[in-house]
């Protein structure tokens, strides 16, 4: 976890696009003043929830194909994750590992009700690929034995995660890699959902993924 950190900080110390205005955090958490509005994970009600490994699978998938912005203006994120959610629902073996690892762009539309090409639809596929192997060849095909093996730590799970499935890699100019959006991002659809009703989720810890987001 210290060479994340020490990646992520060098990368933040020479941003040349992005700033964090610390002094306008400051007058954020005044106006606050801790009353933050509570908002309940998937209160739109566009994921998958089934209380167990399936939530699980579906939150590694949909993160994996969530690797960047969706450049289309009438699809988004919220078509990805209810195409998925419907997916499962017609069929809860849509995204077991042997299946994953042998999607191609036509299937995933299919899959996802998507009516033409998907944006970077190549490199989503391949990212798809990825996911179904990996998960067959070292987790017995489930991503909740993933998560099981992190031995209750958000640091061993980003490690794990990086490790096993280099499409989650994010790279800067100098060549350091550091874990990036879309790890986070699934970890904290876990810890999320884990509130919202999952036992699988329970086994990651939150607090030391904290320093790493940067709240």
């Amino acid at each position: 976890m210290e060479a994340v950190r020490a990646s992520a900080a060098w990368v933040a110390s020479r941003s040349s696009h992005v700033t964090v205005d610390l002094q306008e955090i400051e007058k954020v958490v005044d106006q606050i003043q801790g009353d933050v509005p509570k908002v309940e994970w998937d209160y739109e009600g566009i994921h998958y929830f089934d209380n167990g490994p399936l939530t699980v699978q579906y939150l590694f998938v949909l993160d994996a194909l969530n690797f960047c912005f969706w450049p289309d203006k009438d699809l988004s994120y919220d078509h990805l994750a209810s195409g998925l959610k419907s997916a499962l629902e017609k069929d809860k073996n849509a995204l077991d590992s042997d299946r994953l690892q042998n999607y191609t762009g036509p299937q995933l539309r299919q899959l996802l009700n998507w009516p033409r090409p998907l944006p970077i639809e190549e490199e989503r596929v391949r990212l798809l690929h990825e996911v179904g192997q990996e998960l067959k060849r070292s987790f017995g095909g489930q991503a909740a034995n993933l998560v099981k093996s992190a031995g209750n730590s958000a640091a061993t799970l980003i490690e794990l995660i990086t490790r096993h499935f280099p499409g989650t890699y994010s790279e800067s100019e100098t060549g350091m890699a550091h874990p990036p959006t879309t790890t986070v991002c699934l970890h904290m659809d876990l810890c999320s959902a884990c509130y919202f009703g999952s036992e699988s989720q329970e086994t990651v810890m939150i607090d030391e993924l904290v320093p790493h987001l940067g709240i």
